[in-house]
């Protein structure tokens, strides 16, 4: 595919897949925990585990991706998630279904790895910003469209119909990738799956301060708004009494609208102010989220508004974080992507897991625990940021 903006739409679209399958599914959790007869702690569990599940994998696919390019592993992905997908629509119990969502996960693991190092192979220097903050648009219709998209399958045809679409959508991208795709590394070799070199490779891009800083960021900011996922379909659906669908279509307009801005916004920005105001602009902004959900809830305790408000805010903000991370994470790995976009992106998800499985058990039924999350995963993502990386950036700039 020869065409840059065609290439980082498809590319967009697939690596929009994993967070997709995780979210499409929210609005049927308060719903499956009751027809399985488990608690909505038990059921919302079933998120984090699909995170577990794609970080378990990330390493894997992308040492593969260095010994065989990147079009092979994905497809090998896409195919176990099709599979983990199948199993949770014919699921008939809550371990069944978590089973799956581990399954699912695994595969999804090969799109976040290998999208991130597709794209470190075709764009460079600023390019890798531009292009990423223009795919933040993208994302703007299908991420958000997710939820909103399961609570009006849910309400037609029931949760099962909601896996039976993550299973159209993922052979879609298997047809998409295996036709229109090509190859994008030159530096693939099987001799790349020897241990020593393994081990090597990744030990020698994990001791890059600057890349692990940028990691350690988005671990804490990632595992942020994933908690929202987790968090919010039990407090609006069950305690503030939306439906799934209003749920899903208040999270679609919230979301898109801010992650639209946010997109088009620092696409255009980034070159002209640079990617360390817009990363200070982005963490203040989530920061204020937090801090408004906290004293909405106190002030006039849980109402739908102040969630939605929040949350769009948060999504503003992160839609500066996203692409300014991945670039400075990536830039020095030119040769290495395969290699640094999994583990990037292993350290981004692992924040999911962490984050989201403690959001899971914490209280559900007032909006304080996520507020929390909000204010204290931008606090200490700036902090490492300033203290950490800025240094390194200085130094790098005075050579």
């Amino acid at each position: 595919m020869s065409s840059n903006i065609a290439f980082a739409i498809l590319l967009g679209i697939t690596a929009c897949l994993g967070q997709f399958a995780s979210d499409v599914y929210a609005p049927a959790i308060p719903h499956i925990a009751e027809l399985f007869g488990v608690s909505v702690n038990l059921a919302q569990f079933s998120m984090p585990m699909y995170m577990l599940g794609l970080c378990s994998s990330l390493l894997v696919f992308g040492t593969l991706s260095e010994a065989y390019g990147r079009r092979r592993p994905l497809l090998v992905g896409l195919m176990l998630m099709l599979l983990g997908s199948l199993v949770c629509a014919l699921a008939t119990n809550i371990e069944l279904l978590l089973v799956g969502r581990v399954l699912q996960g695994i595969g999804a693991g090969s799109g976040a790895a290998m999208w991130r190092a597709m794209f470190r192979d075709r764009f460079d220097g600023a390019d890798l910003a531009k292009y990423g903050a223009y795919l933040t648009i993208l994302v703007t219709f299908v991420i958000p469209a997710a939820p909103m998209l399961g609570g009006f399958i849910m309400h037609l045809l029931g949760w099962r119909a909601v896996f039976a679409a993550i299973i159209l959508y993922a052979l879609t991208m298997w047809l998409a990738v295996y036709f229109l795709i090509d190859e994008t590394s030159n530096n693939y070799h099987k001799d790349h799956l020897n241990i020593h070199y393994i081990i090597k490779s990744y030990g020698s891009i994990f001791k890059n301060s600057v890349f692990s800083g940028y990691s350690f960021c988005v671990f804490c900011c990632y595992g942020a708004y994933f908690s929202w996922f987790t968090v919010a379909p039990v407090l609006l659906i069950k305690h503030a009494h939306l439906s799934p669908a209003m749920f899903g279509w208040l999270c679609f307009w919230g979301g898109a609208v801010a992650l639209f801005l946010g997109g088009l916004i620092g696409g255009k920005l980034v070159k002209r102010l640079g990617s360390v105001f817009m990363l200070r602009l982005g963490w203040s902004l989530m920061l204020i989220s937090g801090l408004f959900l906290l004293m909405s809830y106190f002030i006039l305790g849980l109402t739908v508004s102040s969630s939605v408000i929040a949350m769009a805010l948060f999504y503003f903000g992160s839609s500066f974080i996203w692409p300014n991370t991945f670039a400075g994470a990536m830039q020095p790995f030119a040769k290495m992507a395969g290699f640094a976009g999994s583990l990037y992106a292993f350290l981004q998800m692992a924040g999911a897991v962490v984050v989201g499985a403690a959001a899971s058990w914490l209280a559900s039924d007032t909006p304080v625990a996520l507020g929390l999350v909000f204010v204290f995963s931008a606090l200490l993502a700036w902090t490492v940021f300033e203290v950490v990386i800025k240094p390194q950036l200085a130094a790098g700039e005075a050579e």
